[in-house]
C-alpha cells in the first residue's frame, strides 16, 4: 500500500512514505545489511514493537500500531505518522481535560511494565482529531538493566538525567499532590477513584494474558538484545516478567502513597 518515498534522512535512518489512501508512514532503520560502521540495534526495533503489541493488550487508547518490516536490505519498524499532530508542552499538561489526564496516567501500567523512564510531554501527541497517542518506547528497559539500580514509582524519579524533561506522570501527580490542579471544574473529588478504575482495568488486562502471550511480546527484544549473551537474555526476561506478578500490588500501593501525599498537603 505505500507508493513512494517522501523523504529519506540518512543521519538518522528514517524514511517517510504516503501510502495511497494518503495517510503517512514513519520507517525507522534498525540494521542494514553490509554495514558494519553502525552497531546492530534490531533489538530497538523489537522493543518499540513489543511495547505497542502490548500496549493495545491493555486496551490503552494512545498506543500507536507497530509492524516489523523489511525495506530495500533494511529491517526496521514502521508506524503511522501522523504530520498535524501537536506534541504536548508541560505547561499544556496543566490544562488537559480530567479525561485527557486519566488517560495520559493510565499509560504508566505500560510503562512500568517495560521501565520506560523517557516518556516526557513531547511524547504524547495529539492529533488533529483530538486523540491523544504515546510515542517513542525506544527507551525500553534501559535503566532496568543496570546491575545494582532500582527503579521505582514516585514523585521526583527521574533517570533520564541526559534529557532535560522528567516523565509527565511526575508532573501531573505533583501538581496534583500540591493542589495545582484545580479540583472544582476539570477535576472532581473523585478524581483519583476514576483514575483508579482506569488502571486496575488495564492492570486486569495485563493480568489476563498468559505467561506465553506476555513472552512473545517483551522476550524477542531480550533475544536480539543479548544475541552474543543467551544467559543474560533469560536472566532478564524472567526478571521483567516478574514485574507484571507485582503489578497491581505495585500500581495500588503507589496509588494510595498519591492519595496519603495530597491529604498531607491539605492538612
Amino acid at each position: 500500500t505505500i507508493s513512494a518515498a517522501l523523504q529519506t534522512n540518512d543521519t538518522t535512518f528514517k524514511a517517510f512514505f504516503r501510502g495511497r489512501d494518503g495517510r503517512v508512514w514513519l520507517f525507522k532503520e534498525h540494521a542494514r545489511e553490509q554495514v558494519t560502521a553502525r552497531p546492530n540495534e534490531l533489538y530497538r526495533a523489537y522493543g518499540e514493537w513489543g511495547a505497542a503489541q502490548l500496549a493495545r493488550a491493555l486496551g490503552l487508547t494512545t498506543a500507536v500500531p507497530i509492524e516489523l518490516v523489511t525495506w530495500q536490505g533494511t529491517t526496521g519498524s514502521l508506524q503511522e505518522f501522523f504530520p498535524e499532530a501537536t506534541p504536548l508542552t508541560e505547561d499544556a499538561l496543566l490544562r488537559l481535560s480530567e479525561e485527557e489526564l486519566r488517560t495520559i496516567l493510565t499509560e504508566q501500567i505500560l510503562d512500568w511494565l517495560i521501565s520506560n523512564h523517557d516518556s516526557r510531554a513531547a511524547h504524547f501527541i495529539k492529533t488533529k482529531d483530538g486523540r491523544l497517542l504515546a510515542v517513542d518506547k525506544g527507551q525500553l528497559f534501559k535503566f532496568f538493566l543496570f546491575p545494582g539500580l532500582q527503579d521505582e514509582l514516585s514523585l521526583t524519579y527521574h533517570p533520564n538525567r541526559d534529557a532535560d524533561h522528567p516523565p509527565v506522570y511526575n508532573i501531573i501527580y505533583q501538581n496534583y499532590v500540591y493542589g495545582h490542579l484545580s479540583d472544582s471544574d476539570r477535576l472532581g473529588p473523585d478524581f483519583l477513584e476514576r483514575l483508579e478504575r482506569d488502571i486496575l482495568q488495564a492492570v486486569e488486562q495485563a493480568e489476563r494474558l498468559t505467561e506465553e502471550q506476555y513472552e512473545q511480546l517483551i522476550g524477542p527484544y531480550f533475544t536480539q538484545r543479548f544475541s552474543l549473551r543467551a544467559h543474560l537474555a533469560t536472566e532478564y526476561l524472567e526478571k521483567a516478567k516478574q514485574r507484571r506478578h507485582t503489578l497491581r500490588e505495585e500500581m495500588t500501593t503507589w496509588l494510595f502513597t498519591v492519595r496519603m501525599l495530597r491529604r498531607l498537603e491539605e492538612a
